[in-house]
């Protein structure tokens, strides 16, 4: 299991080796700006199975979202950064509710 913080979390499964994880890892480096107070974590199932079998990662790249340890929202391949950044949004109101 991943040690997730309280908050929201955003939750990256791909490898290296995978040309639209590495897209999706720009993206998140933009979006790790804009949002400073979300936790962005980067995993890879390569080097982690075990951790792809427990969330059922079965494509990638995938994006999960957590609001205080429990997943909230799964994304997956590439995403475009408006779908990324309402989806995050979309998460920080469910924190707020």
């Amino acid at each position: 299991m991943i040690d997730l913080k309280n908050g929201i979390s955003v939750v990256k499964f791909g490898t290296e080796w995978c040309t639209p994880c590495k897209i999706v890892n720009k993206l998140l480096i933009k979006m790790q700006q804009e949002f400073e107070t979300i936790n962005f974590i980067s995993i890879d199932v390569d080097d982690y199975p075990e951790l792809g079998k427990y969330y059922k990662i079965k494509n990638l790249p995938t994006i999960l979202l957590f609001s205080d340890k429990k997943e909230i929202n799964r994304i997956i391949g590439a995403v475009k950064t408006e779908s990324l950044r309402k989806a995050i949004r979309d998460s920080l109101k469910h924190k707020a509710a």
